[in-house]
């Protein structure tokens, strides 16, 4: 068999104590032919290392359930090719409930809908290891538009099968939360970040950046949840995207941070209780000309850079710009980083070529571009 490529999973790579439901009957008529072949079970389960009361309780209770580990040790038996059982598994399972109904293997994340998850996992999405479950990879993703949380919905779907997931509701916020590794361990294959991403200064996911035609549905799930367009009759249209990026300074700068630009700082309480302070970094700049460049190099975010160099790729030329300095209740210096699509040119690209995939927010660039008389 092929080495597979990154961007799949199959179900002989998940972990090997996951259970899969099979087909009716199909695992007791791989057994008995393993049997037929072997001489007799006991001498099957030796041969396989595997235990003879489990395989004894499959034939006398007619279980369809059997481990990803058992499944290839038959499979190798029987030398029969894996990707023989692709559509044949029902269900993916690891306790009670159902991780993934009609499994859709193999998981291929070189899609449109592979690219939308990426971009939305990098955006309001996140992926993180559950300490209190063996830093199982848990998938999270939040939204306040509904039709990006469907289109999440759809795009998780589309790979993977009917996943299970939860809704989760934390400081007021709802999240939708997928419990089950495989989806986080088969998007960190492709490049998307583990944890926190304004602490880890993360750059774009590889495949996104070496697959042009992946990058337009990338870019619609970026601009979908982070992006905004502005413009009437009285200024000209634009686009902005902003991200936010952890400043990783030593003792020297973090006490300067705190004794001359903290004072200043504005204070903004979220309908969560967090409490963030802010100020513009045109301050900084003038209170602490000498950091500038230092404070920049330090912060500003490298995910966005990726993403203005894809962005060239339709023609679109960007702006990136250091707008603010934030510090977190956490107490975390945050620079805050703008991509402007300012020019005519690049607008009218961007809106052919790109766009966002949200209708509130098409229609909010199209009214737009139609007052400023673009199009």
């Amino acid at each position: 068999m092929r080495n597979p490529h990154l961007w799949e999973t199959h179900w002989f790579q998940i972990r090997d104590e996951t259970l899969l439901r099979l087909e009716r009957n199909l695992l007791q008529k791989l057994i008995l032919e393993a049997i037929e072949k072997a001489g007799n079970l006991n001498k099957l389960t030796k041969i396989l290392s595997l235990s003879y009361p489990s395989f004894l309780y499959v034939l006398r209770s007619e279980c369809e359930l059997v481990s990803v580990k058992k499944l290839k040790k038959l499979a190798d038996f029987l030398k029969i090719n894996y990707n023989h059982f692709n559509n044949k598994i029902l269900e993916i399972k690891k306790g009670k409930i159902a991780s993934i109904e009609n499994p859709r293997f193999p998981f291929n994340l070189k899609t449109k809908e592979g690219a939308k998850l990426l971009g939305y996992i990098t955006s309001d999405g996140t992926i993180y290891s559950d300490k209190k479950s063996r830093n199982a990879k848990r998938t999270k993703y939040s939204s306040s538009d509904d039709e990006s949380t469907k289109e999440f919905v759809n795009c998780i779907r589309k790979i993977f099968g009917e996943v299970h997931i939860q809704k989760e509701l934390n400081r007021g916020n709802l999240y939708l939360r997928i419990g089950t590794s495989i989806i986080g361990d088969a998007l960190l294959k492709v490049g998307a970040q583990l944890g926190n991403k304004t602490k880890s200064n993360t750059r774009l996911p590889w495949l996104i950046k070496r697959n042009k035609c992946l990058q337009k549905p990338y870019l619609q799930a970026i601009f979908d949840d982070e992006g905004s367009s502005a413009g009437s009759k009285f200024y000209k249209p634009y686009v902005i995207i902003t991200r936010y990026n952890k400043i990783r300074a030593n003792k020297e700068i973090l006490e300067k941070l705190d004794k001359n630009i903290e004072p200043l700082m504005k204070e903004h309480t979220f309908p969560t209780g967090h409490i963030n302070k802010s100020i513009r970094f045109k301050q900084v700049r003038e209170i602490l000309p000498n950091l500038e460049k230092r404070l920049i190099k330090l912060g500003i975010s490298n995910l966005l850079l990726d993403e203005s160099n894809i962005l060239s790729n339709f023609g679109v030329e960007t702006n990136i710009w250091i707008s603010r300095l934030t510090k977190t209740q956490s107490r975390n210096y945050n620079l805050v980083t703008d991509l402007f699509i300012r020019k005519k040119e690049s607008i009218l690209k961007f809106y052919k070529e790109v766009n966002f995939s949200l209708t509130r927010k098409q229609a909010k660039l199209e009214s737009s571009l139609k007052e400023a008389k673009w199009i």
